[in-house]
């Protein structure tokens, strides 16, 4: 499988801040593929960096400024991800 480029936050909320993800995949080969690809910023084609998907590797970026997507993979393979959120306006009592 594959996951296309996206951000990950929505049309209508800036609640995630910041994004994460770690990898569960002990035995992990280049020939599998399955990268995170990070690109510059949400609106570029520049590539910033390749994570590969090795059991214990965290990458953690800016959900609304950095695009991202999974790149092809032969394997299946695990990952956890998160956000951490943020109020997107402030509460009134």
């Amino acid at each position: 499988g594959a996951y296309r480029k996206h951000v990950d936050t929505f049309r209508d909320s800036n609640r995630r801040f910041v994004s994460c993800v770690v990898y569960l995949n002990p035995d992990w080969h280049t020939e599998h593929g399955g990268e995170l690809r990070l690109y510059e910023r949400a609106d570029s084609k520049r590539v910033a960096s390749d994570v590969a998907p090795h059991s214990g590797t965290l990458a953690c970026f800016l959900s609304a400024d950095i695009a991202h997507e999974v790149l092809v993979t032969t394997h299946e393979r695990f990952s956890v991800t998160g956000w951490f959120s943020r109020n997107s306006a402030p509460t009134t009592r």
